[in-house]
C-alpha cells in the first residue's frame, strides 16, 4: 500500500457496488473499522496526514472486506535560496589534499 500524496485537500468517495443495501464504516486513525464506527454519508475530506480504514456493514455483521489508504500531507516547498552555490567565488583552494600510506586524501577543510 504506497501513500498517496498530496498538496490541498483530497476528497473521498467510498462504495460498496457488490452490497448496495450495506453501510460503510470508517476510521481516519489506521483501527480497524467496527459496526459502531462512524457512519459513511458524504465524501470525506481529507486535510492532513491520514490512514483512512473502510469496511460494509449490514445489521451489524462485515459484509465486505475491508479498504484502506494512507493519505500523506507534503511539507511546503522551502523558499528559493538568496544565494546560488554557482554564483559563489571560492576564495581558496584546496585540491586533492595529500598521500598518506600510498592513498589519496581529500580534505574538505582547508590546511593550517
Amino acid at each position: 500500500m504506497r501513500p498517496h500524496l498530496f498538496e490541498q485537500p483530497v476528497t473521498i468517495t467510498l462504495s460498496a457496488p457488490h452490497q448496495p443495501a450495506a453501510e460503510i464504516r470508517y476510521t481516519l486513525d489506521a483501527s480497524p473499522p467496527t459496526a459502531e464506527s462512524t457512519l459513511y454519508t458524504q465524501p470525506i475530506v481529507i486535510t492532513d496526514t491520514t490512514d483512512l480504514r473502510a469496511t460494509a456493514f449490514r445489521d451489524g455483521r462485515q459484509v465486505g472486506l475491508p479498504s484502506e489508504g494512507a493519505f500523506s500531507k507534503l511539507l511546503p516547498l522551502p523558499p528559493l535560496p538568496d544565494v546560488y552555490l554557482g554564483s559563489l567565488t571560492p576564495i581558496r583552494s584546496v585540491g586533492f589534499g595529500h598521500t598518506a600510506g600510498g592513498r589519496v586524501r581529500y580534505s574538505s577543510r582547508g590546511s593550517a
